[in-house]
């Protein structure tokens, strides 16, 4: 994979951190989540569009502007920095992968073209209740109906799933192959719970009850090899948001402890500060190149698990560093709902956990090490 930057890959990235800059701030994601029921401005939404941001993994035969995975990810950890709340992964990460990877000429048309103008936003809802972090531990079971499915049981964790306009469900075929399929959320024996995540996001709990798909629903045969590159796409964009966000905490605190006083002098003057501060930066830089890392291992997944288990543990690992050294450095008032402090550290509290955090990681790879007798641990 090529990471050195051409012309137009630059001109999209600049114009988008010059939009963020001018159209969105911390105040903006408050009113946005307390004003929108779904949280989404749809008109920003199509505006995105655009620009280009929502194309950038789906093929100009589809309606797209890519696929360019090494600008996606860009967009990403700009996302990150400036705690954009939208659905551009669920969308045009998740979604858009299984539908290229998966579906027919019909469903690519009807789908893919809108994703990329921001006139549809399609999500994948895949995680169930007491599923944990093993993205192929899926127990909700169809029916077979002349080809379709009959459906009964829950979906969880659906990010933006109230401001989707068609969900990607992920089931379990009675031969125990894992299938994908479209579905309405108007469709008949649909239940959504909204609420809220830890960091504000909107979710849903889905529950379907006898709910009827019709075989054209049906994305493919087999999805597990689609929902594999899927989930590494998710994690690398989970991995890039996460060092955007880290990387703007990282430069608050240090504006802060440059004018914040204590015993007659900046707190930053003091050595022991000082050394928290560089430690903070170093995980960043690291986390930074993990995180391309990881964009080239989700382009070609096939056989690099325990290598994007990896990256995510560090990653994750360094989350939870960074929100708790700018929480001390900024003391009591960085738990404020006011002091924007707060609500990074809520983000990459999330964006920890998403897709399994340092402990879930850990206990992978230590059981592929155990599994091999140690065999691999230093290739």
């Amino acid at each position: 994979m090529d990471f050195d930057l051409g012309d137009e890959q630059r001109m999209l990235l600049d114009s988008a951190r010059a939009y963020l800059q001018r159209e969105y701030s911390v105040p903006t994601r408050r009113r946005q989540f307390a004003a929108a029921e779904n949280g989404l401005d749809r008109k920003q939404w199509g505006a995105l569009g655009e620009l280009g941001w929502l194309g950038i993994t789906i093929a100009e035969a589809d309606g797209g502007f890519g696929p360019d995975l090494v600008c996606a990810m860009g967009i990403a950890e700009l996302i990150g920095e400036h705690l954009f709340a939208s659905p551009y992964v669920q969308s045009s990460l998740e979604a858009a992968t299984l539908l290229a990877e998966l579906g027919n000429t019909v469903q690519r048309g009807r789908w893919l073209p809108a994703v990329a103008s921001g006139e549809a936003i399609v999500v994948l809802a895949h995680f169930e209740p007491g599923m944990g972090h093993d993205w192929r531990d899926v127990q909700l079971a169809l029916h077979s109906d002349n080809d379709g499915a009959i459906l009964t049981g829950r979906k969880t964790n659906v990010a933006w799933g109230a401001s989707a306009d068609c969900w990607i469900v992920t089931l379990r075929d009675p031969d125990g192959a894992l299938s994908a399929w479209l579905v309405d959320p108007l469709t008949p024996g649909i239940f959504a719970e909204r609420y809220a995540g830890i960091d504000g996001t909107p979710m849903l709990h889905i529950s379907f009850e006898n709910t009827v798909l019709p075989a054209s629903a049906r994305l493919g045969r087999s999805a597990t090899a689609a929902l594999e590159k899927t989930m590494a796409v998710s994690m690398a964009a989970t991995c890039m948001e996460a060092i955007g966000a880290m990387t703007k905490l990282q430069q608050m605190t240090l504006e802060y402890v440059k004018i914040r006083h204590q015993f007659g002098a900046p707190l930053g003057s003091f050595q022991a500060i000082q050394h928290r501060l560089v430690d903070m930066f170093a995980k960043v830089e690291l986390c930074r190149s993990l995180g391309w890392l990881a964009t080239s291992h989700a382009e070609a997944p096939a056989g690099q698990e325990l290598a994007l288990s990896g990256i995510k543990a560090q990653i994750s690992d360094s989350c939870r560093l960074i929100r708790e050294e700018a929480i001390q450095l900024h003391g009591g008032i960085g738990m404020t709902d006011e002091n924007d402090t707060s609500l990074y550290f809520r983000r990459l509290l999330a964006l920890e956990k998403h897709l399994g955090d340092q402990h879930y990681h850990f206990g992978v790879l230590a059981g592929a090490l155990a599994a091999n007798d140690g065999a691999g641990l230093y290739d």
